[in-house]
């Protein structure tokens, strides 16, 4: 997944690109990623599988780093 800082106007970059890595992802990311922070922790929720309908999923991992490594946690039908 990557991602970048937007300046204020939304429809430009404020600095370079980075990727961030989710350890052991065995399905396939699809969109709508979101990115939180809360006290120290990062927390990214994302939707994965949806075009192998009629099972797609809503994930979502946390990290301690915002690059990452962030691990994968539960897995909710959508």
């Amino acid at each position: 997944m990557y991602y970048a800082k937007l300046k204020d106007n939304v429809i430009e970059l404020d600095g370079e690109i980075y990727q961030s890595f989710i350890g052991d992802m065995p399905e396939t990311f699809t969109e709508a990623s979101w990115m939180h922070q809360y006290s120290d922790m990062y927390y990214l929720s994302l939707a994965m599988n949806f075009h192998q309908q009629p099972v797609g999923l809503s994930r979502w991992a946390d990290s301690d780093r915002l690059l990452g490594l962030f691990q994968l946690f539960l897995s909710v039908l959508a």
